[in-house]
């Protein structure tokens, strides 16, 4: 690919911003992109939220690649990401930026019930928004314009309580699923007594 150099926001010369190298990638390349899920299952959801704030770095020769979330600041494998972005923390995390009601109202749920309830509200909100992909990244651009890729990552269209679903709706919808936990939770401390 030839890409023409040009400036960043300083004024420094670089080869090519990402508008470009996305404009410059092939249709073909661009709508498989587009169709990637991290799951292999994409009908089933699973609670995936942030999945765009996820940078996968590929390396030239493609065998070499990484996963980075640029929410949580965790840099690793596929496997290891798609576990990380079901954690509470990576959820909690989401929720603070995008959900801050739902956050405050939940705030003092403690476990075992908080990790299953972020679970149940991470799923509401991908039934409702969907789930987004990773942004494909070549290393040598991750390398030389990291800071510019990564605003660039957050910059992103997110799914949030002000654009769809409001705070009680997803209350709404949980109401059930509460009534669950609270039952699991009263069971598990059940089999702790019996111990």
């Amino acid at each position: 690919m030839d890409f023409q150099t040009t400036e960043d926001e300083e004024g420094r010369p670089c080869e090519y911003t990402i508008e470009q190298y996305w404009a410059q990638m092939p249709e073909k390349e661009q709508q498989s992109f587009a169709a990637r899920t991290m799951t292999e299952d994409p009908t089933k959801k699973h609670g995936y939220l942030g999945i765009e704030y996820v940078l996968h770095i590929e390396g030239a020769d493609c065998t070499t690649s990484r996963y980075e979330c640029t929410l949580c600041n965790v840099r690793t494998n596929k496997e290891h990401m798609e576990y990380h972005v079901k954690t509470s923390f990576h959820r909690e995390e989401f929720l603070r930026r995008h959900f801050p009601q739902i956050t405050k109202k939940y705030r003092k749920v403690q476990d075992p019930l908080k990790a299953k309830l972020l679970e149940e509200i991470a799923i509401i909100i991908e039934k409702y928004h969907g789930r987004n992909v990773p942004m494909d990244v070549e290393k040598e651009l991750y390398a030389s314009r990291e800071k510019y890729v990564i605003a660039k990552c957050r910059t992103f269209l997110h799914a949030n309580e002000n654009s769809g679903l409001s705070t009680k709706e997803i209350i709404y919808q949980l109401q059930p699923k509460i009534k669950q936990i609270k039952k699991m939770k009263k069971e598990f401390y059940q089999k702790l007594i019996n111990m």
